[in-house]
C-alpha cells in the first residue's frame, strides 16, 4: 500500500509542478490588480481584488533572528524547492513552513525539499522538538504551531477548525510563531491564493517580526504574498532568488550582531 501511495503522490506533485510553472514574461501581461494564476496559456484563474485598508510599513526591531517562518499556496512546492535550496545547511535557526497540500502530499514534499537541500526537512509531528538546523513542514490535514515547554520549542499539531478554508493554514502557524519568538521572527509569504498569512503577519508586525514576501513576477499566484505587501506589512517584496539571499544575510548578519553584542 505504501509504495502505492507514494507512486500516486509523487504523480500528484509531478502534475502539481507541470501545472504551476510560470509562464514566461513576454507571454502574459502581469495583472497586478486581480491576481493572475500564471499557469499554461490556456488557463486563467483571476482572484478578484478584495479591499483592504493600506497600512504604512512597521519597521521592525533590530536583533538576532531565531526562526524562519514560511507560508505557501499554489505554486507553492517549486517555490520552496528553491527557496529552501538555497538556504546555507549552516542557517543556525530552525525552519517551520506551511503548505497548503493534503496528507501524504505533505510527507513527499518534505522528501522532496530535503533532497535538494543542506538542511534536515521532515514532516511535523506532536512533540517533535524545534532545533536550529532543521525544517519542517506542516502535515497535511493538521495545523502546525509552537509552544514553549519548559526549556524547549516543541511543534504540537491539532485538528481545530480550518481557517481561511485551510488546514494547515499560515496564518495559525505565524501566531504562535508571535507568541513563542516575538520580534526574534523572520516570516516569509510565498506565491499562494487568497489571504492566509496576512492576519498571522500583523500579529508578527505588532511584535516587531520581519516579513519579506515573494514578487508578482516570480509567483504562480500573486494572492498571499499581494495581501501581504498590501497591508503595509512587508518590509521587501523580492523574486525568489533575492529572497534566499535576504533570509540569508538577515539571520547570518543578525548572529554576527549578536555575537558582538555579546563580547563587549
Amino acid at each position: 500500500v505504501v509504495p502505492k501511495i507514494r507512486m500516486w503522490g509523487t504523480r500528484y506533485l509531478a502534475r502539481q509542478e507541470k501545472a504551476t510553472q510560470v509562464t514566461p514574461p513576454e507571454r502574459v501581461q502581469p495583472q497586478r490588480e486581480s491576481g493572475t494564476f500564471r499557469g499554461s496559456s490556456a488557463f486563467t484563474v483571476t482572484i478578484p481584488k478584495t479591499q483592504m485598508a493600506s497600512a504604512p510599513p512597521v519597521r521592525r526591531r533590530s536583533g538576532p533572528v531565531h526562526v524562519l517562518a514560511i507560508g505557501a499556496s499554489t505554486g507553492g512546492p517549486n517555490a520552496l524547492a528553491e527557496l529552501v535550496g538555497l538556504l546555507p545547511g549552516d542557517l543556525g535557526v530552525p525552519v517551520l513552513i506551511v503548505q497548503h497540500m493534503p496528507p501524504v502530499f505533505t510527507q513527499l514534499l518534505a522528501e522532496r525539499l530535503e533532497r535538494g537541500s543542506r538542511l534536515k526537512v521532515r514532516e511535523g509531528y506532536d512533540g517533535a522538538i524545534v532545533k536550529p538546523g532543521e525544517a519542517w513542514v506542516a502535515p497535511g490535514d493538521f495545523h502546525m504551531v509552537v509552544t514553549r515547554e519548559g526549556t524547549e520549542t516543541i511543534l504540537r499539531t491539532n485538528k481545530q477548525a480550518a481557517e481561511n478554508s485551510c488546514r494547515p493554514a499560515v496564518d495559525v502557524l505565524f501566531r504562535s510563531v508571535a507568541d513563542v519568538y516575538g520580534a526574534s521572527a523572520l516570516a516569509v509569504v510565498l506565491t499562494g491564493m487568497g489571504r492566509d498569512g496576512t492576519a498571522g503577519c500583523q500579529v508578527l508586525s505588532k511584535c516587531g517580526a520581519g516579513i519579506l514576501v515573494q514578487d508578482e513576477a516570480s509567483s504562480v499566484v500573486w494572492g498571499m504574498p499581494r495581501s501581504v505587501h498590501e497591508a503595509g506589512l512587508a518590509e521587501a517584496t523580492l523574486n525568489l532568488k533575492d529572497l534566499a539571499a535576504a533570509v540569508t544575510t538577515r539571520i547570518r548578519g543578525s548572529s554576527t550582531t549578536a555575537t558582538a553584542l555579546c563580547a563587549r
